[in-house]
Protein backbone atom coordinates (compact mmCIF):
# COMPACT_ATOMS: atom_id res chain seq x y z
CA UNK A 1 0.00 0.00 0.00
CA UNK A 2 1.47 3.18 -0.85
CA UNK A 3 2.03 6.01 1.48
CA UNK A 4 -0.81 8.34 0.43
CA UNK A 5 -3.50 5.73 0.57
CA UNK A 6 -2.61 5.18 3.93
CA UNK A 7 -3.05 8.13 4.89
CA UNK A 8 -6.67 8.68 2.89
CA UNK A 9 -7.63 5.16 5.20
CA UNK A 10 -6.76 7.04 8.39
CA UNK A 11 -8.31 10.22 7.37
CA UNK A 12 -11.55 8.39 6.15
CA UNK A 13 -11.40 5.77 9.22
CA UNK A 14 -10.80 9.28 11.65
CA UNK A 15 -13.13 11.32 9.57
CA UNK A 16 -10.89 13.78 9.20
CA UNK A 17 -10.36 16.07 6.14
CA UNK A 18 -7.47 16.50 4.32
CA UNK A 19 -7.55 19.85 5.08
CA UNK A 20 -7.26 19.38 9.01
CA UNK A 21 -4.91 16.58 8.70
CA UNK A 22 -2.02 18.44 6.98
CA UNK A 23 -3.26 21.72 7.89
CA UNK A 24 -1.57 23.39 10.69
CA UNK A 25 -4.14 22.99 13.60
CA UNK A 26 -3.68 21.00 16.64
CA UNK A 27 -7.50 19.53 17.89
CA UNK A 28 -6.40 16.20 19.71
CA UNK A 29 -8.59 14.21 16.70
CA UNK A 30 -6.52 15.24 14.45
CA UNK A 31 -3.70 14.78 16.14
CA UNK A 32 -4.82 11.29 17.20
CA UNK A 33 -5.47 10.33 13.32
CA UNK A 34 -1.91 11.81 12.43
CA UNK A 35 -0.21 9.80 14.68
CA UNK A 36 -1.92 6.67 13.63
CA UNK A 37 -1.14 7.18 10.13
CA UNK A 38 2.77 7.81 11.45
CA UNK A 39 2.43 4.44 12.83
CA UNK A 40 1.02 2.84 10.24
CA UNK A 41 3.05 3.97 7.85
CA UNK A 42 6.19 3.03 9.79
CA UNK A 43 4.66 -0.59 10.10
CA UNK A 44 4.26 -0.44 6.48
CA UNK A 45 8.16 -0.23 6.45
CA UNK A 46 8.51 4.05 5.53
CA UNK A 47 11.21 5.47 7.58
CA UNK A 48 11.12 8.64 9.54
CA UNK A 49 11.84 11.16 6.51
CA UNK A 50 9.80 9.51 4.09
CA UNK A 51 6.65 9.61 6.78
CA UNK A 52 7.69 13.43 7.68
CA UNK A 53 7.45 14.16 3.45
CA UNK A 54 4.07 12.22 2.97
CA UNK A 55 2.43 13.82 5.87
CA UNK A 56 3.67 17.52 4.93
CA UNK A 57 5.31 17.84 9.25
CA UNK A 58 8.67 17.80 10.39
CA UNK A 59 10.92 14.83 11.14
CA UNK A 60 10.99 15.51 14.91
CA UNK A 61 6.72 15.72 15.04
CA UNK A 62 6.91 12.17 13.13
CA UNK A 63 9.90 10.91 16.01
CA UNK A 64 7.72 12.57 18.56
CA UNK A 65 4.74 10.29 17.38
CA UNK A 66 6.94 7.06 16.57
CA UNK A 67 8.23 7.17 19.83
CA UNK A 68 6.09 8.54 22.82
CA UNK A 69 8.34 8.43 25.09
CA UNK A 70 10.99 10.63 23.22
CA UNK A 71 10.30 13.74 24.78
CA UNK A 72 10.85 12.29 28.21
CA UNK A 73 14.05 11.15 27.07
CA UNK A 74 15.65 14.70 26.03
CA UNK A 75 14.26 16.42 29.47
CA UNK A 76 16.34 13.17 31.02
CA UNK A 77 19.30 13.68 28.74
CA UNK A 78 19.24 17.82 29.31
CA UNK A 79 19.24 16.76 33.76
CA UNK A 80 22.52 14.15 32.90
CA UNK A 81 24.23 16.83 31.13
CA UNK A 82 23.33 19.64 33.63
CA UNK A 83 24.29 16.91 36.59
CA UNK A 84 27.62 16.34 34.93
CA UNK A 85 28.23 20.00 34.43
CA UNK A 86 27.82 20.55 37.76
CA UNK A 87 29.68 17.67 39.16
CA UNK A 88 32.76 19.23 36.47
CA UNK A 89 32.40 22.66 38.17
Amino acid sequence: MKGQAIIEAVMAKHRVGPKDFFGAGWPAHVVAARKAAALRLHAAGFRVPAIARVMRRDRSSVRYWLRPDYRAHRLNYKARRRAEARVRA
